[in-house]
């Protein structure tokens, strides 16, 4: 009896790491799978909405398990206090702003189901459980399955074929392409598009590099290559200037004491370098200045989506300033879409700012600063430290982009936070 009551109390956290796995696991493949299958007769929003319902049950079952054991399933610390005060803001000037319900609805999609994941993920686990046991691959094989494929996708693989399987103008442009003067495709191998390839490829990336280098795996480490090609071909800038980040922070934090001045000033010399060479080029060859600025300079002005963004983030900034309160969830960024004066300033702190204002935005800035300063403190634990470099990584290319309001990267990583954070039995 006594093993039978032991199965029972243990249920909830086994249906919730195993939760944890599918999510971790299936997310790189969602846009994927939600135009193929929609392709195929199925319902494309039930579809899409698998990862909400599953979250959906995962909150039940976390709730059932705290009432059980009558004691909160995660820490009561500087971050966790923060991404709960967050939540209620959120909801708070979505409420005093009262915005459009489906706009709402996508805000919440966005901005609060990355937070719940990230507590349910807290839920004390074994430390010989299979999700700790084996986070490197877990991480490590998705990515480098959807690297591949961008790899094929820039060499063999023809747009004409991904339209046979669902791919549209209307779900993702199966021809993706560098502003309108260059030729050539942008992969975005399983995700939904370019730049959310290169994001959520800084995720295994990190993990690639600190584990390869804190368990002396040749392989491991080398898995990191394949990763940098497909991030490359997704011609993604933001991606670019992350994975510099990810991949010097991931090294520099895993190397020895002594390799790390040396490490560093190789860094910046290279850096020094490289960045000369790509100026002169960008200054002499066309091709280059196009990748560069998504465009052309000309006349003394940008011509290409660079405009629209510098135009974009002028705007966004003009409006902070007379609402510096926010105007609700969904207000901003991919959600508004959806509405009738969508806001998209091409920057996920602006876009923050104008959702739940200056104060929200703030918060996050203090939630995230906790979290790092975790990361930095347990540096010597593999998983501290690649958390670290890719978070570091994301948010300098949150700069120029909307990072984390796209569900795929912004559920692993907050599910990772979660399951560093959980308490080992």
């Amino acid at each position: 009896m006594s093993s039978i009551n032991q199965s029972l109390a243990t249920a909830p956290q086994r249906l919730i790491s195993w939760g944890i796995v599918a999510i971790l696991l299936l997310m790189p493949f969602h846009a994927f799978f939600s135009i193929f299958f929609g392709y195929l007769g199925a319902n494309q929003a039930l579809v899409q909405s698998w990862k909400e319902i599953l979250i959906l049950l995962l909150t039940l079952i976390w709730i059932l398990f705290q009432i059980y054991r009558q004691k909160l399933a995660f820490k009561v610390d500087p971050a966790n206090i923060l991404f709960i005060i967050i939540v209620f803001l959120s909801l708070l000037v979505t409420i005093v702003f009262r915005t459009n319900p489906e706009v709402v609805l996508l805000g919440i999609k966005t901005n609060l189901v990355a937070i719940a994941i990230y507590f349910i993920a807290q839920i004390p686990s074994p430390a010989k459980s299979f999700l700790k046991s084996n986070i490197l691959w877990i991480v490590l094989i998705p990515g480098l399955l959807v690297s591949f494929l961008a790899i094929a996708q820039a060499l063999i693989i023809p747009p004409d074929l991904l339209s046979k399987l669902g791919y549209n103008p209307e779900t993702i442009n199966p021809r993706q392409i560098i502003d309108g003067s260059i030729d050539f495709y942008r992969s975005f191998s399983t995700l939904g598009g370019p730049n959310q390839l290169g994001a959520y490829l800084l995720v295994p990336l990190g993990f690639a590099i600190s584990y390869g280098i804190r368990s002396k795996n040749l392989w491991v480490g080398l898995s990191s290559l394949p990763i940098l090609a497909a991030i490359f071909l997704s011609f993604s800038r933001s991606a670019w200037i992350g994975a510099i980040i990810v991949v010097f922070l991931a090294i520099l934090l895993s190397v020895d004491k002594k390799k790390k001045i040396i490490f560093a000033v190789a860094s910046a010399i290279f850096l020094i370098i490289a960045g000369f060479t790509i100026f002169n080029l960008s200054t002499k060859n066309q091709y280059v200045e196009n990748v560069l600025l998504h465009g052309r300079y000309f006349e003394n002005r940008i011509e290409g989506s660079d405009k629209y963004r510098l135009n974009a983030v002028t705007s966004a900034v003009e409006e902070i300033s007379k609402s510096p309160l926010g105007h609700g969830l969904g207000t901003a960024g991919p959600a508004s879409l959806k509405s009738s004066q969508p806001v998209v300033p091409e920057n996920w702190f602006l876009q923050i700012a104008y959702e739940i204002g200056i104060f929200g935005l703030i918060l996050y800035v203090m939630a995230f600063s906790f979290l790092l300063g975790d990361f930095i403190r347990n540096r010597h634990k593999p998983i501290a430290a690649s958390l670290f470099a890719i978070t570091a990584g994301l948010l300098a290319a949150s700069m120029f982009l909307h990072v984390w309001a796209d569900s795929t990267l912004v559920l692993i990583m907050f599910t990772l936070y979660g399951v560093y954070k959980s308490r080992t039995q």
